[in-house]
């Protein structure tokens, strides 16, 4: 190999060395760490040894890290069920852990359910000062293409905004 040439065949850290570094930056489910160290050329040996080392050590666990997923969702941009499911269904997380995630979210908060989180959310925008100076008909459809993009239905929109009057 030429001086200067980088060999693109071997990663210089182990796998777990490199599963390590990413859990440091954010959570990961066990699908997308798989698909991280697959993307760094990493072999399937090394990759299950990685990711059996740290199940071992609990530091990978999807159920935990859907839980953390959904509540900070809540609390940052409130989002439908059928939103954070599709969400947790991306990075990978299968639907038992999902399920059981939102069982206990469900417990542990006061915002556990759709039309909860859609009445904050409402409440969030409808006082600013853009929204306030719309009409009602404009204000009203300025909250229901905010509550579609959030994944909420049409009916649980026109629910919520209705009660909002």
């Amino acid at each position: 190999m030429p001086f200067g040439q980088k060999s693109k065949n071997r990663p210089k850290r182990s796998a777990t060395d490199y599963a390590l570094w990413l859990l440091g930056l954010r959570g990961y489910s066990e699908t997308e760490l798989r698909n991280k160290l697959t993307q760094k050329l990493y072999l399937n040996a090394e990759i299950d040894e990685a990711i059996s080392k740290l199940k071992k050590h609990h530091l990978i666990d999807d159920k935990k890290l859907a839980v953390s997923w959904i509540n900070a969702r809540d609390f940052s941009r409130p989002r439908s069920d059928y939103f954070l499911k599709m969400e947790l269904r991306k990075k990978g997380i299968s639907q038992k852990d999902i399920d059981q995630a939102f069982l206990e979210c469900a417990r542990d908060s006061e915002i556990s359910n759709d039309n909860a989180r859609a009445i904050r959310l409402v409440a969030q925008y409808k006082d600013r000062s853009n929204i306030q100076k719309k009409d009602k008909y404009e204000k009203k459809k300025y909250l229901l293409a905010l509550l579609a993009r959030r994944g909420f239905s049409y009916d649980k929109a026109q629910e919520v905004i209705g009660e909002m009057e």
